[in-house]
């Protein structure tokens, strides 16, 4: 209104909020590096902060990680914290044959995930989920 850009959150910031799990399909599509740079301190476990709720000024918008299961949306004075629970997942898809083609994560980035081969053999199998299903658990998550 009256000429203002106004915050909206996307698609990271709405799977905290609705406390569903975020799946980036074909994530070697976009440059990966550039799309999750600012939230590489995210992912090393510190809370960032990731905009504001208004052009100049208005509310401080920060991502963290809660200590709770669910995830939350915390409104504390002037900041709006968006807490990931212990069982929030993000997961990243790509296709190895064009992982060499579009783009390449760094490795900066690359070390904050956990990489899981899927052979085509069980790509097929309604027991997919069985045999990942110890990648799924927050224990293995945590690294406990």
């Amino acid at each position: 209104t009256e000429g203002k850009l106004r915050w909206t959150p996307g698609a990271l910031l709405s799977a905290i909020d609705e406390k569903r799990w975020l799946i980036l399909d074909e994530t070697n599509r976009g440059d990966m590096d550039k799309i999750m740079g600012p939230l590489l301190p995210w992912l090393s476990d510190q809370e960032v902060e990731v905009g504001r709720s208004e052009t100049h000024g208005g509310e401080a918008i920060h991502i963290g990680w809660g200590e709770e299961r669910q995830s939350a949306v915390v409104k504390d004075n002037d900041q709006q914290r968006y807490l990931a629970g212990t069982d929030f997942r993000l997961f990243g898809t790509y296709n190895p044959q064009d992982a060499q083609r579009v783009f390449r994560f760094g490795q900066a980035l690359s070390r904050r995930f956990v990489v899981i081969p899927v052979p085509a053999s069980i790509r097929r199998s309604p027991s997919l989920f069985a045999v990942l299903r110890r990648w799924l658990s927050p224990v293995h998550w945590c690294g406990e």
